[in-house]
């Protein structure tokens, strides 16, 4: 009769063990991955003042550029220029709205121009901690 103590051994010990280094090597890449995130980048800057569109060109102009660069862009202008076009809201309104997209983002450019808005917007990002830059080549994140 072959003794089988091995094989025994084996399955109750050993396997269990390698699943569970799998395991841990799993959880650690997903953890590499997370701390990796991209980053979401806010784009504030003149609307109003100027041609609305050739400043909303500018925006998306940013955001390829941020894009290439590995980043998530938001252009609030990119989605308040269509909306605006088919029912027009207040200036508080758009206010409030860009707001609450500063809040979810991990960082905000802001583009060259006077704007009260965009200034209202850097503002609000230093108040939350959120690091401002103002140029592409300023973007910078601690690892």
């Amino acid at each position: 009769m072959v003794n089988n103590s091995y094989l025994v051994m084996f399955v109750k010990n050993i396997i269990p063990e390698v699943t569970t280094r799998i395991g841990r090597v799993a959880n650690n890449n997903r953890r590499i991955k997370m701390n990796k995130k991209k980053k979401h980048i806010y784009i504030a800057s003149s609307y109003s003042k100027g041609d609305g569109f050739v400043n909303t060109q500018r925006q998306i102009d940013c955001a390829n550029k941020l894009i290439d660069m590995g980043y998530i862009p938001f252009s609030p202008l990119l989605m308040s220029v269509y909306l605006h076009a088919q029912i027009e809201r207040d200036w508080q309104t758009w206010m409030d709205i860009d707001y609450s997209w500063v809040e979810r983002c991990d960082g905000l450019i802001r583009l060259e121009g006077e704007s009260k808005g965009a200034d209202a917007e850097v503002e609000y990002a230093k108040k939350l901690g959120i690091p401002v830059f103002h140029s592409l080549e300023e973007i910078r994140f601690e690892a």
